[in-house]
């Protein structure tokens, strides 16, 4: 009677054979979270537009912020044309029409999550509702 190699949810894991001294495969690790920009701070008439107001995924109350203080934030768009950088001259493939505009997490807004940031130069208005990347870095870890 010939054995059948079971199939589906409820297959065997194969045994892991030796390294072979090729490199293990990691895990991607996103350095960064993802946030949106929700617009700037504001009062009834008037808006603040040197100061954006970023919602950070998974973040809910003013307590979780704090973690988040002084953390810088990337905002990254797709320009028209490409633009270069240190060294592009020598190596036009090092030309990009990525352009990033980056800023700091400042202080908290409101009591659910909010936090205000200053970028510099101040975000477009193009930028309200897009997302953002706010990086774990300065680290106090």
């Amino acid at each position: 009677m010939a054995k059948h190699k079971p199939t589906g949810p409820r297959m065997k894991k194969e045994v892991k054979k030796k390294n072979d001294g090729k490199p293990k495969r990691s895990t991607k690790v996103r350095l960064w979270q993802p946030a949106v920009m929700c617009g700037y701070r504001r009062g009834q008439r008037n808006q603040n537009p040197h100061v954006s107001l970023l919602a950070i995924k998974g973040v809910k109350t003013r307590r979780e912020t704090s973690f988040y203080m002084g953390k810088r934030v990337v905002y990254m768009f797709k320009a028209l044309k490409k633009k270069g950088c240190a060294g592009s001259r020598q190596k036009p493939e090092l030309m990009s029409k990525v352009r990033r505009i980056w800023g700091r997490i400042v202080k908290p807004h409101g009591q659910s999550g909010m936090v205000r940031a200053v970028f510099k130069p101040n975000l477009p208005a193009q930028a309200i509702g897009n997302r953002v990347r706010l990086y774990m870095y300065p680290s106090a870890i």
